[in-house]
């Protein structure tokens, strides 16, 4: 099997409501191969012991980032355009 690989990544962040899902959803579309993640969905993963990310003391956050990485990881090795969707608050800024 050949392996692909298309290194394009797009990251549409802002704060909750402003239609963040709905535009990397649209802009995912737009391409063959193409994949969008919700990071929300897979902050709210966790069931036991979650907390409300701006409460996060940072571990939180950091398990995100490693989930979305290795997603991202598997899109690119198979040639897949990837869409993130994030709501970025001051910890993830100063922890990311």
């Amino acid at each position: 099997m050949e392996l692909k690989y298309d290194e394009t990544i797009y990251i549409i962040s802002g704060t909750c409501g402003v239609g963040k899902s709905s535009v990397a959803h649209k802009l995912a579309r737009k391409y063959v191969l193409s994949a969008h993640i919700n990071a929300d969905k897979l902050y709210h993963m966790v069931v036991g012991g979650q907390i409300a990310p701006w409460k996060d003391d940072g571990i939180y956050i950091k398990l995100l980032w490693i989930k979305i990485n290795s997603i991202v990881e598997n899109f690119i090795i198979n040639g897949f355009v990837t869409v993130i969707d994030i709501t970025i608050n001051r910890q993830m800024k100063s922890e990311g």
